[in-house]
């Protein structure tokens, strides 16, 4: 017998014509493009209102800096243009993650082994810094860190715990 055509897979790719095919793309790249902007907006948004807090709190300089792309590649530029002393402040996990979540973000590990310098790692509800915890392996740039966390305004007053910890390379043949 003859096979039931509703029940065949519908071929729509020609279905629109080339006019309204072409009006639907310039939506959809409007679309895109205000979405970005809006992006944009909202991390200025933030940076700005980081910024001010961290000026109420010490007297330092910050400078904010609002940068595409992959996270390592985006922190590898700043460190480049950013003269040291400078601390690194990145979130614990992504803005789009559950608070219930146990787990670190994904780009958490990849971030503080890319840094050259100290991190903090952050909670996403502000809390004034009371505690600092540093791994310590006894090493020149560890020694480095602890001596720039001693001397930070920003945590002036925080109980400061050294964790040691014991570094091994994995030789590879």
């Amino acid at each position: 017998g003859k096979a039931d055509a509703s029940s065949a897979p519908a071929d729509l790719s020609g279905a629109l014509r080339l006019g309204a095919r072409r009006a639907l793309l310039e939506k959809l790249a409007a679309h895109d493009a205000e979405r970005a902007a809006l992006a944009r907006e909202r991390g200025r948004a933030l940076l700005d209102d980081a910024r001010a807090r961290v000026l109420a709190t010490a007297d330092v300089e910050a400078k904010t800096r609002l940068l595409r792309g992959d996270p390592v590649e985006a922190l590898q530029e700043m460190e480049r243009d950013a003269p040291p002393p400078r601390l690194l402040v990145i979130g614990k996990r992504g803005e789009d993650a559950s608070p219930a979540m146990e787990h670190l973000g994904s780009n958490l590990d990849r971030l503080v082994r890319a840094s050259r310098g100290p991190t903090l790692i952050a909670s996403r509800a502000f809390r004034p810094v009371a505690r600092v915890l540093i791994a310590f392996d006894g090493g020149p740039s560890a020694t480095r860190a602890v001596e720039r966390i001693a001397a930070s305004p920003l945590l002036a007053g925080a109980a400061c715990h050294a964790d040691t910890v014991e570094i091994s390379h994995v030789l590879r043949a």
